[in-house]
């Protein structure tokens, strides 16, 4: 029995021992996740805080760089100038014209039709819309400006552009017969609108840039050509320069320039000497029920009585004699050539043909870029 009892005790022995070293073995490996728990925590909260410490200190510089950062510079105000023209009459205006030139000899009202195949030149008559009599173009011409002048001998002509061939006509304004066919360049060897200055016997063409250029009337070379620029107004109250692209139609008028630009529904008043926009009138509202497949408004022409305009758009079923209202509040003051008051010059001496130079500065309108014609 002795050596029963003796292997029993060395298996409670052994027991106890593989229990005792498990327990402290567990105690090991937990203390040991203990402390590796705490070390994560602290390298956490390290993290953090160090996360925290650069949100901070990147929110401390942005706003130091914030105070010193020059702020952008305001987007220009297109500024017009709305209720400077009274609508005086609504005529017929033929719907199928594709209008890109509007020109008055004093008797007849003659416009150009554009697009590819259906480009004319035409006789209307204003009052019905009528088309009393029409010259096509060539399938493969797009019309585009039309401009009444005479010759030296006092002969009426119609002069027409096209778009991109380079090529224009000069007609007998009475029967459309073909009398010249001329090969131009412009900025850009695009024709767009063209008028006629009878005083200086010179025509202005445009060409969908910001330029006028000016052709000599016999020769059809150009003379010069100025950059068409508009003042506009920054939120800030300072005053940008800046170019008027997409120049379109013109007209001459009372000494200046009028001119559509291409999908904007103003009148242009440019001073033809230093290409700047004197004023702009807003047209937005002259045909507001606009149908669907109505175009731009295009198309500027004196009338038979003066100070008085037609004016429409490509595909319009209406023109609109207007009379434009110059917004004299936008001059500047005017002085006369030695510096003097007119007033006090005439109390002074009684000169009453003493002149006075009148420099104009008034907001235009921007545009953007290029783009197709038809």
């Amino acid at each position: 029995m002795s050596g029963h009892w003796r292997l029993l005790c060395s298996l409670l022995l052994w027991s106890i021992a593989i229990t005792s070293s498990f327990a402290e073995y567990s105690l090991v490996r937990s203390n040991k996740a203990a402390r590796q728990q705490e070390q994560n925590q602290k390298q956490t909260d390290a993290s953090s805080s160090s996360h925290r410490r650069l949100a901070q200190i990147k929110k401390e510089v942005d706003k130091k760089n914030a105070k010193k950062k020059k702020m952008p510079a305001p987007l220009p105000r297109e500024e017009t100038l709305p209720d400077y023209y009274v609508v005086l009459e609504v005529l017929p205006h033929d719907p199928h014209a594709f209008t890109q030139g509007l020109t008055y000899d004093g008797k007849n009202l003659y416009e150009s039709t554009g697009l590819f195949g259906k480009s004319t030149v035409r006789h209307v008559e204003p009052q019905t819309g009528k088309v009393l009599a029409s010259a096509p173009l060539h399938d493969r011409q797009f019309g585009e400006g039309l401009a009444y002048f005479e010759t030296e001998d006092g002969e009426g002509r119609l002069i027409q552009i096209t778009w991109q061939s380079q090529k224009g006509f000069i007609y007998d304004s009475d029967t459309f017969e073909v009398l010249r066919k001329f090969k131009f360049e412009t900025s850009n060897n695009e024709g767009w609108g063209i008028t006629y200055d009878f005083e200086n016997k010179e025509f202005v063409v445009s060409d969908g840039s910001a330029y006028l250029l000016f052709w000599d009337r016999d020769t059809l070379k150009e003379k010069r050509r100025v950059e068409v620029m508009q003042h506009l107004k920054t939120p800030n109250g300072s005053v940008l320069k800046q170019p008027v692209r997409r120049l379109n139609e013109l007209e001459w008028f009372d000494g200046f320039v009028l001119a559509n630009v291409w999908y904007k529904d103003v009148l242009l008043r440019i001073d033809p000497k230093t290409g700047l926009v004197v004023q702009t009138y807003d047209f937005a509202k002259l045909y507001t029920d606009r149908a669907r497949h109505a175009d731009c408004f295009n198309g500027i022409s004196v009338t038979d009585k003066p100070g008085e305009l037609w004016v429409t758009g490509k595909l319009w079923p209406y023109m609109y004699r207007i009379e434009l209202h110059k917004d004299n509040d936008n001059d500047e003051t005017e002085e006369t050539k030695d510096g003097d008051n007119d007033d006090e010059k005439k109390k002074k001496d009684g000169d009453e043909d003493e002149h006075l130079e009148t420099k104009h500065e008034e907001d235009g309108t921007s545009v953007v870029d290029d783009g197709g014609r038809d």
